[in-house]
């Protein structure tokens, strides 16, 4: 009798255990009730440079956000430009992403 009492006080107490573990695996707080405010990081470049110069850009992709894209010439990572004006260009990195203002002249 007192083996059996012990067997099931401890499979008792094991079943309390895990039930208890169980309610601390759920957030306290749903995700719809949290607004997910994505802050994008980034780093603000600026370049004045010639038209017929170039610019090494590193990253993963690069994005043309303005400017005119038909004048933007991408070999690789190296961008130059055909038409004088203004550009700006985003290179996605691993932790931030670079944010280019291009200020091109003749």
């Amino acid at each position: 009798m007192m083996k059996k009492m012990k067997k099931f006080a401890g499979v008792a107490l094991a079943g309390s255990i895990g039930l208890s573990g169980l309610l601390f695996l759920e957030p306290s707080v749903s995700t719809a009730e949290t607004p997910q405010a994505k802050e994008e990081k980034f780093n603000a470049i600026n370049v004045a440079m010639n038209q017929s110069e170039s610019y090494l850009l590193s990253g993963r992709s690069i994005d043309i956000l303005s400017g005119d894209k038909e004048a933007v010439q991408l070999s690789n990572y190296t961008v130059q430009f055909n038409k004088p004006g203004k550009y700006v260009i985003r290179v996605n990195g691993c932790i931030y992403n670079d944010v280019y203002t291009f200020i091109v002249n003749e």
